[in-house]
């Protein structure tokens, strides 16, 4: 991907730096990050085995609870809704669904021992498959679908976002949910930006402490890029470039906050981050998820 156009916005791309072995590129325009020298499959796979599955039964109170059926409530689905959980981590977003009655839901994911986790919460589909090849995976159009954190672990997010849209029902809404890669909130935390300034400094030999330190604060900053885990570091200017393109969809963008009940039901707090830090980093550059609600015109 070296010397490429950017996938979302097609302007030129530039090296950025280094983390650890991975190359990091990035758009001049849109801000949008990546991994030049993509993981192989086989390394993905020896990286994901067994890291998926992290299920926390306080997590499953947050989410089905009254906050979701209010959220669910609130997207105007019609009567007896079908829902995608694209790589739902467990299956809580599906539960809730089905559990306030909005419809039936259907659950994919990668990992297995997340899937076997789904089915005990008696989910009416679970499909245990890799969400890459969604387009194969699937016939069936639906009125809602929800991937929520995943196309940036994706060696390429754009066919998953493509195959997402055509699954949609007339009137149906896709919403996808990923890092807001330019946010600083974040970087409130003293353990985040240790990390993340002692990984530049010691993947990039040219690196002073005064470079590092521009770089986290700057356009380039690409902090959820973290390869192997984040291959991307996406941004809500180039993913509106890229939907731009597309006919019969209507979209908007929402920046919340790593706090916000909603959309970062996991979060549970870290002492390190100062909630006044927290406050000014996010008013500079948004909160740490972007929220993109697609809706195909009927």
């Amino acid at each position: 991907m070296k010397n490429n156009k950017c996938k979302f916005c097609g302007a030129d791309c530039e090296y950025w730096y280094n983390i650890n072995e991975f190359e990091i590129y990035g758009c001049k325009n849109c801000k949008t990050s990546y991994t030049s020298n993509m993981p192989s499959e086989e390394e993905l796979k020896h990286y994901y085995d067994g890291f998926n599955f992290c299920i926390n039964p306080k997590s499953k109170i947050r989410i089905i609870s009254n906050a979701y059926k209010y959220f669910y409530k609130s997207l105007n689905l019609p009567n007896n809704a079908k829902m995608l959980d694209i790589g739902g981590g467990g299956g809580f977003f599906s539960c809730a669904f089905e559990k306030f009655g909005f419809g039936k839901a259907v659950y994919i994911d990668i990992d297995n021992q997340s899937c076997e986790y789904a089915k005990s919460l008696n989910i009416s589909k679970v499909i245990n498959a890799d969400v890459r090849d969604l387009k194969n995976i699937s016939n069936e159009k639906y009125d809602f679908i929800y991937c929520r954190h995943v196309v940036e672990h994706l060696t390429d997010p754009i066919p998953i976002i493509d195959a997402a849209i055509e699954l949609l029902n007339k009137n149906g809404l896709f919403i996808l949910q990923y890092p807001n890669s330019l946010s600083l909130e974040r970087l409130a935390s003293k353990c985040f930006y240790k990390e993340r300034m002692e990984t530049l400094l010691k993947s990039n030999k040219d690196y002073s402490y005064i470079k590092a330190l521009k770089t986290i604060f700057s356009y380039k900053t690409g902090n959820d890029v973290y390869p192997p885990r984040h291959l991307w570091g996406l941004t809500a200017c180039g993913m509106k470039e890229y939907l731009s393109k597309k006919e019969g969809i209507s979209y908007n963008f929402k920046l919340k906050s790593i706090t916000d009940k909603i959309y970062s039901p996991y979060y549970t707090g870290v002492k390190d981050s100062p909630r006044l830090a927290m406050f000014l980093a996010r008013s500079i550059r948004g909160g740490c998820h972007v929220v993109c609600s697609i809706r195909k015109n009927s």
